[in-house]
């Protein structure tokens, strides 16, 4: 049921359930494990993606943001609520980074899992100052 509220577009948005690496070869899994990505990630069968903007089949909607666009708040709260219920769905599933959710309040976790830890250990060791940081990075929380 709760697949069946989020499957209809909800203020512009979409849902797209994609197969992704459920028939990966073992070879493929083993180095999955050497990666920084979230082990629910690499060992999924696939994934649940929210789309808004040019990949929604009507191009004038699309929303190519710049620095200065304004906040569309329906937007905001559609996507509030299709987090509230994929959680409810999924609860305390990693995500992929590069498609993350750019307002998920709990990314260092769902991004990165136990990885993150070590990861921010390399990040402080190899950029002490911050000079490379961008929203929802490692190490980004700590940059003022």
């Amino acid at each position: 049921q709760g697949l069946q509220r989020l499957a209809g577009p909800v203020n512009g948005l979409g849902l797209s359930l994609n197969y992704a690496l459920g028939r990966g070869s073992d070879a493929a899994l083993r180095h999955a494990r050497e990666t920084s990505v979230h082990p629910d990630v690499y060992e999924a069968i696939g994934t649940v993606r929210l789309l808004k903007g040019h990949w929604h089949r009507d191009w004038q909607n699309a929303l190519i943001p710049t620095a200065t666009t304004p906040l569309d708040e329906a937007h905001a709260d559609a996507a509030d609520f299709v987090r509230r219920e994929l959680e409810k769905l999924l609860p305390g599933a990693g995500a992929y980074f590069n498609e993350g959710d750019i307002g998920e309040p709990n990314w260092q976790e769902r991004f990165w899992g136990a990885n993150y830890a070590g990861l921010l250990r390399t990040k402080q060791a190899y950029d002490p100052r911050g000079v490379f940081s961008c929203h929802q990075c490692v190490g980004s929380e700590l940059a003022g």
